[in-house]
């Protein structure tokens, strides 16, 4: 399992946390939170989940492809 925070900057946006499963860690899920992090607006609040497949197996999300910053 894996779980932190939500950072703009130095500031604490909100929350996060999932885990690894099936065989040999196939798919990893998650969810995160995140509060008055858009400037334009007030009292914002996300809220969103996430199911990615294993890189470099089959139906794996285009953001294994992505250059590591």
């Amino acid at each position: 399992t894996f779980s932190g925070n939500v950072n703009q900057g130095t500031s604490d946006k909100g929350d996060y946390a999932g885990g690894c499963g099936g065989t040999q860690s196939g798919a990893v899920a998650g969810a995160l939170t995140a509060s008055d992090h858009i400037a334009a607006t007030t009292s914002e609040k996300e809220v969103g989940m996430f199911v990615l497949a294993k890189c470099g197996s089959p139906g794996a999300s285009a953001v294994c492809n992505q250059p590591v910053p």
